[in-house]
C-alpha cells in the first residue's frame, strides 16, 4: 500500500482505532491519532517514525480546533481524515446511570465529530483537496446500550446529511461500516479499493471478503 499521504484518524480510543493507527503507519506518510479517552488496552508505541498521538477532548469544540492545529503542524497538510466510532455492547442500565453520567455519554458521543468536521472542512478548502472518511464498527449489534444506540445513530445519520449537503466540494467524504474483523476492515481502509468513485458520499457496509465485492450499499 501507499501514496495515501498524511492520515489524521479521531475516534474514542478502541481497538479498531489502534488497528488502523498501525496500518496507517505502513503507508510511509505522517500520521496522528487523537484519542479520546477510552481505556481499552495499551497503545501502539509513541515513538514509532511519524507517529503522533495527541489527546481529544470530545465535548469540546476548543479541542477539536487545538487537535486539528496539532496535526497541521505535525503534517503539514491533511490528505486523509478518518472518523472512527466503535460502538461496544454491555454497560450499565439506563436507570442506573447518573445525570452526569448522561450528560458526558451524550456530549462525548455526539458532540465530538460534529466539532471536528467544522474544523476539517476548513482546512480541506484551503488546501483545495482532501478525504474524510466516517468509520462505523458495530453500530447495529445486539445488547448495546441506549446511549451507545443513540450515539451510533447519529454518527451514522450526521455522516449521510453531509454527503447529501457537501457534493460539489473540493474534497470527497465516504462511510464505511463493519463487523468484527476489525484487522482486515483496517487493511481495505487504509487500501485504495475503499476510496471509489461509487462508494463516495454513501454509507457502504465491509463484507470482510477480498476481491471487487468487498463492500455493499447500506440500506
Amino acid at each position: 500500500m501507499g501514496g495515501m499521504g498524511n492520515v489524521f484518524l479521531a475516534g474514542i480510543e478502541s481497538s479498531l482505532v489502534l488497528e488502523m493507527t498501525q496500518e496507517a503507519l505502513g503507508l510511509g506518510g505522517g500520521v496522528v491519532t487523537a484519542l479520546a479517552r477510552g481505556g481499552e488496552g495499551a497503545l501502539p508505541d509513541a515513538e514509532q517514525r511519524n507517529l503522533v498521538y495527541v489527546p481529544w477532548n470530545a465535548r469540546s469544540p476548543v479541542s477539536a480546533k487545538s487537535v486539528v492545529t496539532g496535526a497541521l503542524t505535525v503534517c503539514g497538510e491533511l490528505d486523509e481524515v478518518f472518523f472512527v466510532f466503535s460502538a461496544a455492547p454491555g454497560g450499565r442500565e439506563f436507570h442506573e446511570m447518573s445525570c452526569a453520567d448522561i450528560e458526558g455519554a451524550v456530549d462525548g458521543g455526539m458532540k465530538g465529530f460534529p466539532f471536528l468536521a467544522r474544523e476539517i472542512f476548513t482546512v480541506f478548502r484551503r488546501q483545495g483537496r482532501g478525504a474524510l472518511t466516517f468509520v462505523l464498527s458495530g453500530g447495529a449489534a445486539e445488547g448495546l446500550s441506549p446511549l451507545q444506540a443513540a450515539a451510533s445513530g447519529a454518527f451514522r445519520s450526521f455522516a449521510a446529511a453531509l454527503f447529501a449537503q457537501y457534493k460539489n466540494e473540493p474534497f470527497v467524504m465516504y462511510g464505511h461500516e463493519a463487523f468484527g474483523e476489525e484487522r482486515a476492515f483496517s487493511r481495505f481502509l487504509m487500501g485504495a479499493s475503499s476510496k471509489t468513485e461509487k462508494s463516495a458520499r454513501k454509507w457502504v457496509k465491509f463484507s470482510g471478503k477480498p476481491g471487487l465485492f468487498s463492500f455493499g450499499r447500506n440500506k
